[in-house]
């Protein structure tokens, strides 16, 4: 059998407690902002169905939840774009 990596080249990276518990906490911060922005794009979906079930009857509701939709698909594109520049990531 071939082997994957070769033991014999140099001393392995150094790894402590810290730079563990620091990597655990930053997979599980990436996890609750996918889940975040999930969570929000569901609400706003939510949102634009209401909107458009309630056009016939109530236009007024329907114009706002638009508007809303509107808003935070905005928002949230100018953050990213904001964040993009930076070179930043957004963490909850």
């Amino acid at each position: 059998m071939k082997p994957t990596m070769c033991f014999d080249g140099g001393d392995p990276p150094f790894v402590n407690e810290a730079m563990l518990r620091l990597r655990q906490q930053q997979k599980r911060q990436r996890i609750q902002t996918i889940l975040a922005a999930v969570g929000a794009g569901l609400v706003q979906l939510a949102v634009l169905v209401m909107g458009v079930l309630c056009l016939p009857q109530y236009p007024l509701i329907s114009v706002l939840a638009f508007g809303y939709v509107l808003c935070a698909v905005l928002g949230s594109s100018v953050l990213a774009l904001v964040l993009d520049r930076r070179k930043e990531q957004f963490v909850l």
